[in-house]
């Protein structure tokens, strides 16, 4: 039979063999976190056993409740709460399920103060290479920000924690970004 064998310190030796049986998927998952604030992504990681062929995902309480990627990512909940998460992992012979309750609780996000103008906000430069630089004389702290493409698909969400956000991934076009919750202001930026 193939296999590894692994000899430890102690001089014992495990041998692992690669099963040639058709068995049915086990289902299990992970995700980026645990606990967000609202309107953050959380991303999900297949983790089943068997070498699953479709995934069946169902996000309660997500704004999009439903994935059939092995991993998906961006998946945004909106509403403070403790969701469920169920993934339903099949190959050809058979499948299983797996629910974690309480598996993401959501917390409701910063959100800025009524004495914030977020109209002193200044973003620099634009257009911009890698960085872009966001100015202003109020605390950075938890104010939430996302970029956009044109089409409307989030490429970036977060929290800022300081004045420079690192765009260096996108490319050269135009794109929106977002600063704030509860007021909300929005950019036109060109990356080069």
């Amino acid at each position: 039979k193939d296999g590894v064998m692994i000899i430890t310190e102690s001089g014992n030796s495990i041998r692992a063999f690669k099963p040639s049986l058709n068995i049915k998927p086990v289902a299990d998952f992970s995700a980026s976190t645990k606990t967000v604030n609202a309107g953050i992504p959380v991303n999900f990681f297949d983790q089943s056993s068997y070498n699953p062929t479709t995934w069946q995902w169902t996000f309660a309480g997500a704004a999009v409740s439903n994935s059939t990627l092995q991993n998906p990512i961006g998946i945004v909940y909106n509403a403070p709460g403790i969701y469920d998460v169920k993934l339903i992992a099949q190959n050809a012979n058979g499948h299983d399920s797996i629910v974690k309750a309480c598996q993401i609780e959501v917390l409701l996000g910063p959100t800025l103060k009524k004495d914030i103008d977020i109209n002193d906000f200044n973003l620099y430069p634009n257009p911009f290479s890698n960085f872009i630089c966001i100015e202003s004389n109020l605390n950075y702290n938890d104010i939430p920000y996302k970029i956009v493409d044109l089409s409307g698909k989030i490429l970036l969400q977060d929290l800022m924690h300081e004045n420079k956000i690192n765009l260096d991934f996108l490319h050269p076009g135009f794109y929106l970004i977002t600063l704030g919750h509860q007021q909300i202001k929005t950019y036109k930026i060109l990356k080069q």
